[in-house]
This record gives C-alpha cells, sequence and structure tokens, in this order.
C-alpha cells in the first residue's frame, strides 16, 4: 500500500507522522495511563487506528489505509526507530545523539 505518495498536497505517511507527533498521541497510543485523557480511558490500539483512518480519509487522500495497515505501518516505524537507535548507541563510533521516537516522527514531517 502506498503510504508517501497517495495524495495530491500531503500523504497518508504525512499525516500519521504529525498525529504521532501531536504532544501526547504516541504515549495515548501505546496506552501510557498517565497520558490518557478521560475520554481515551479503555481505548485500544485499533480505535486510534481508526481515527488516523479517519483524519487520513478526511484529508482528501483517495487511497484507503485500513485500521490493519495503520497498525502495521506504525509497528515498522517503531522498528526503525529501534535499529536506528540501537545503531547509534551501540558502535561506539563516537556518535552522540539521543533522539526520541517522536522528535524522530518530527523530523521526517515535511
Amino acid at each position: 500500500m502506498k503510504w508517501h505518495n497517495d495524495g495530491l498536497n500531503t500523504s497518508s505517511l504525512t499525516i500519521l507522522l504529525k498525529w504521532l507527533t501531536i504532544e501526547g498521541n504516541y504515549n495515548r497510543y501505546c496506552g501510557a495511563s498517565d497520558s490518557l485523557l478521560i475520554s481515551d480511558k479503555g481505548k485500544t490500539k485499533d480505535s486510534y487506528c481508526s481515527e488516523i483512518c479517519e483524519v487520513i480519509k478526511k484529508s482528501g487522500i483517495k487511497i484507503e489505509q485500513t485500521r490493519n495497515a495503520v497498525h502495521e505501518k506504525i509497528n515498522e516505524i517503531e522498528s526503525s526507530y529501534h535499529r536506528a537507535n540501537d545503531w547509534i548507541n551501540n558502535t561506539g563510533a563516537g556518535v552522540d545523539c539521543e533522539v526520541t521516537f517522536t522528535e524522530l516522527c518530527k523530523s521526517l514531517c515535511p
């Protein structure tokens, strides 16, 4: 499924990254209880993925992203982040950089 060039003025990937970087969204998605709003109690990752699907749809993108596709894309982004973070912290190559997942997502947004 296309993510990076499926819209005219934006993409599903850009919308997903922007959603993830809105303060608190990623932590709520992960189930961090200290960041949950009262309205978020009992919400699952699937319900957040459905919410993201709606945001993508409302942006005018014609290619529908399913709840499962959103969940898989978030997992892919997290895996990439963890691989990069492990490389940075374990190479001993003098790389001195600590970046959070949210900061990484913000840097990927155009």
